[in-house]
């Protein structure tokens, strides 16, 4: 998943294997940090969503681009 040419993916792969690695942390702090990566992994994964991609009516979306409406007279 990337974010503005950032790659959230690799980046948190990154930092769970040095959580693995670093035997000077407490099992809470490293059990904080994974709790911290997974609410980032899912803020990122939501940024991407918009009406026609997520749960949310397109008439509730506030980011939907509207479509020009083109006045017909008959």
């Amino acid at each position: 998943m990337n974010l503005n040419s950032i790659n959230i993916t690799e980046i948190v792969e990154q930092t769970k294997a040095q959580l693995q690695e670093d035997k000077s942390l407490t099992p809470t702090l490293k059990i904080s940090i994974e709790l911290i990566l997974v609410v980032v992994v899912m803020l990122a994964s939501k940024l991407g969503l918009n009406g026609n991609k997520s749960s949310v009516p397109p008439s509730k979306d506030i980011n939907r681009k509207n479509k020009q409406k083109i006045n017909q007279t008959n």
